[in-house]
């Protein structure tokens, strides 16, 4: 296949906005042909760029932040980039994750400079505009972007082939053009039900005021200054020292029932109500959120301006009600059941898993409940089968005893001692011996190999715990100094590092048994999304969303049928050579709203 080198430039001048997908300008699209011929095209217009639209969506198109052009070419030009190559996303994979969020080390500058040796001025970049003539410069610096890249991909792909990435670089490029579809399909708010969630919310936040003024004898603090408010609960009797929720669980008092109340208010207010508004796009109606395709070592996506992946639907059970179809359209809501415990079992090949998920009406926390509290399985009730899923995902993300205590509080609302919890960690490694092996080894060669890699491939590297050391350490004699005017003693010193770098070892041997099953459900959801993109993005369904595991889709209700059966198949089939012993189960929900049942 044709390789065409891609890269454009947008209006910055007076009245536009260059980042805008919606209302910015293109004002240059330029190309490096396969002849090696530098083609830019000025003030492209519809008919300008029907002539290209066939060549850039028939050819491997590379490029750096290829998603920003994609957007660009999609929305103004209706030209769909199929088959991508993104120099940026390339250079995080070969980075073990290492690069994730770091802006300053992933720019095409910097890559030219890594790869090519060559220094870039990018002081031209903001000159562009829509009209007015391009200057020499402007046309040495739009060739520029695209001169070093043939270099810097050749480079890469010798890398990516003595790491053996290649399958996750391809998954990775395959889910471009299904972020792409995304991040331009947007959400859609219904502003009725989210006026109806502030007024509650202020109802519910002026309430716990109220109570909370009865109860502490006073309305002169501030409840959102940890010190007043620290200051006021100790005069009530509670000895608390922090507002922290770790803290503030150990006691049991009415005016903390109304504390806990006002601040779950005051956050839905804050944090997501007000903001929400300020999202909507004007010439969508829609929210349109950024996704970073690797906003996490791990590989996992993240998401900013809203983060759609942290809503408080936990707190707030109906929240996602807000997130409604259009008129005549239906939601369509899939996730991996229980995904990361499928993943670790297969990885395992524990027969215990093995066996419970390929057994009608089994529930593996069910059983694992049974066996932690001596029960008949259908006698679990229902606050155990919760104990036992925090005790089962617990396990696999490298928890024990002091983890567990405050997971089994958070999920499951239940209170134990940490001796309790090292008995239910002890009789999960009991029943499932070859999960517990797995796990250990695992833990044991990320710290040995310091990096890890999932299923799929993805590598996961951490940092020397020499380097780690060093860095908390200076952080730590700054602070002393700072304290007590003077140097650290040697002996001080030295019982500290020892004490961090067992931390340091001990958290690489956590994040090692857990990273690859975080990693490779990521690689399962972009797997999927690459290939439901090709099949429903020209059918005109809307891809609305994605938090980890999950995919929300919106289509017309005459399509629905079709949409859930695509996206259950296709979910599914991403795993099938990757889940030789245990079925990669997908559920499937549709509705009026962004929900499951």
């Amino acid at each position: 296949m044709p390789i065409i080198f891609l890269d454009i430039e947008t209006d910055n001048s007076e009245g536009y906005n260059g980042l805008d997908f919606f209302g910015g300008r293109v004002v240059t699209v330029q190309l490096l042909l396969p002849d090696g011929k530098v083609v830019i095209i000025k003030d492209p217009t519809q008919a300008k760029m029907k002539e290209i639209k066939d060549i850039l969506e028939s050819n491997l198109i590379i490029g750096h932040n290829l998603r920003f052009d994609a957007k660009f070419l999609k929305q103004q030009f209706g030209i769909t980039l199929k088959t991508v190559y993104d120099t940026q996303i390339a250079e995080i994979v070969l980075s073990g994750g290492k690069y994730v969020g770091k802006k300053d080390v992933v720019g095409l500058k910097d890559l030219v400079y890594r790869y090519c040796g060559k220094k870039m001025d990018k002081a031209e970049q903001i000159g562009f505009m829509y009209g007015v003539p391009l200057t020499m410069a402007q046309r040495e610096y739009a060739a520029n972007d695209l001169r070093y890249l043939p270099e810097i991909f050749k480079l890469q792909q010798a890398k990516i082939k003595n790491k053996d990435l290649e399958n996750v670089i391809n998954i990775e490029m395959r889910a471009i053009p299904a972020l792409v579809w995304l991040e331009l399909s947007g959400i859609n708010v219904d502003l009725e039900k989210l006026e109806l969630f502030k007024i509650n919310a202020v109802k519910s936040r002026d309430a716990a005021r109220t109570t909370l003024f009865e109860l502490l004898g006073t309305n002169t603090i501030n409840l959102n200054s940890p010190i007043q408010l620290i200051k006021a609960l100790n005069a009530v009797g509670l000895p608390v020292t922090s507002t922290k929720k770790e803290e503030l669980a150990k006691f049991d008092h009415p005016v903390l029932d109304a504390l806990e109340e006002f601040k779950k208010s005051e956050k839905l207010l804050n944090t997501f109500i007000e903001k929400m508004t300020g999202f909507i796009n004007p010439a969508t109606g829609r929210v349109h959120a950024d996704y970073f395709q690797i906003g996490a070592v791990t590989g996992r996506f993240s998401c900013r301006n809203p983060n759609l992946q942290q809503q408080p639907s936990r707190t707030h059970k109906n929240w996602k009600e807000i997130f409604v179809a259009g008129e005549g359209k239906e939601t369509v809501t899939a996730d991996y059941s229980q995904v990361e415990l499928r993943i670790v079992g297969q990885a395992a090949k524990d027969q215990k898993y093995i066996e419970a998920y390929n057994t009608e009406g089994v529930d593996l926390h069910i059983r694992t409940a049974a066996a932690l509290f001596g029960v008949p399985e259908d006698k679990v009730s229902k606050t155990q089968r919760s104990m036992a899923k925090s005790v089962n995902f617990g396990l696999n993300y490298g928890m024990w005893a002091n983890g567990l205590v405050k997971r089994l509080k958070a999920d499951a609302n239940v209170n134990v001692t940490p001796e309790e919890a090292q008995i239910y960690a002890e009789g999960f490694q009991k029943m499932y011996p070859d999960v517990t092996a797995h796990l250990d080894k695992t833990s044991k060669e990320g710290l040995r190999n310091l990096s890890v890699r999932t299923m799929a491939g993805r590598l996961i590297e951490f940092e020397k715990p020499s380097i780690t050391l060093e860095r908390q350490m200076r952080d730590v004699r700054e602070k002393y100094k700072k304290t007590h005017k003077t140097e650290m003693p040697y002996s001080d010193e030295y019982y500290i590092k020892s004490d961090m770098l067992r931390g340091i070892k001990g958290s690489i041997k956590r994040q090692s048994k857990n990273y690859p099953i975080q990693g490779f459900c990521a690689d399962l959801v972009k797997i999927a999304m690459g290939n439901i993109f090709l099949i429903l993005e020209p059918l005109g369904v809307k891809f609305i969303a994605t938090v980890h595991d999950e995919l929300v889709f919106e289509c017309d209700k005459s399509q629905t049928a079709f949409v859930m059966e695509t996206v259950e198949r296709e979910m599914s089939a991403a795993g099938t050579s990757y889940f030789p012993d245990i079925p990669c189960k997908v559920e499937v929900f549709k509705g009026d709203y962004w929900h499951k049942d």
